[in-house]
């Protein structure tokens, strides 16, 4: 349940110290639960490069070095396959797959102004559903 709609069921009023850097009342996203002193409750929900690698390295007890250079290869391979429109399966994980966008005219809402924007290629993720499952589990 969204942060401050939470405060609003509780019946408490916002003061500026509630919003968080960058989030409004009516965000869609969830805000983190925040202590007393208005520090994070746990970690952050965003993981970097470093931390992946930390923790890959951690569990498949290999240097840092070797998680490194696995990860790295495997989003050249990605990549490399996904820009010949090759889809890529990783079993349990999901699959990468590239879809080309016609080109399509938009309008700008401000002036009116139509601009043709050109085809391109975007790359959609679907979750296989055993990484669903365990989403749904973790609730």
């Amino acid at each position: 349940m969204n942060y401050y709609l939470c405060k609003i069921i509780a019946g408490n009023h916002f003061l500026p110290q509630d919003f968080l850097p960058g989030t409004y009342p009516h965000a869609t996203r969830q805000a983190p639960e925040l202590r007393q002193d208005k520090s994070l409750l746990f970690e952050e929900a965003h993981m970097d490069t470093k931390t992946l690698i930390d923790n890959i390295s951690r569990r498949a007890e290999l240097d840092k070095s070797a998680c490194a250079s696995l990860l790295e290869s495997m989003v050249d391979t990605i990549g490399s396959r996904c820009s010949r429109m090759d889809s890529v399966a990783i079993p349990g994980f999901g699959s990468f797959e590239p879809k080309k966008r016609m080109e399509r005219v938009m309008v700008m809402p401000s002036t009116g102004k139509r601009m043709l924007l050109p085809p391109k290629i975007v790359l959609s993720f679907k979750p296989s559903a055993m990484l669903k499952q365990k989403l749904r589990e973790s609730k």
